[in-house]
């Protein structure tokens, strides 16, 4: 699985000024080298919230990389390269749920 490096803010602080967002670096690395060396890379989340106003979240997996066994919004997941947010919402939502 490939995701598409961004270039982050440059400087000190991790926040990008308002009204700019990250330009693609023109570089694809794969999931485990994206996140072993903190690349910024494009992700969805799908927060599902039913008409009592009541969140669905999802425990992670023990055996994921990132934040194993921790509570996570409804849906999420990486977009990989070549491909939408929406795209990857749909796609998202159909294995997860």
């Amino acid at each position: 699985e490939m995701f598409e490096v961004y270039n982050g803010p440059s400087g000190e602080s991790p926040i990008l000024p308002k009204g700019t967002f990250p330009q693609k670096s023109g570089v694809s690395k794969a999931r485990k080298e994206v996140h072993s060396s903190g690349h910024w890379h494009r992700s969805i989340h799908v927060w599902l919230i039913n008409p009592k106003g009541e969140l669905l979240v999802q425990r992670r997996s023990e055996f994921k990389d990132t934040f194993p066994n921790r509570w996570d919004v409804s849906v999420g997941g990486h977009i990989t390269s070549g491909y939408g947010s929406r795209d990857t919402a749909t796609k998202e939502i159909k294995e997860e749920l």
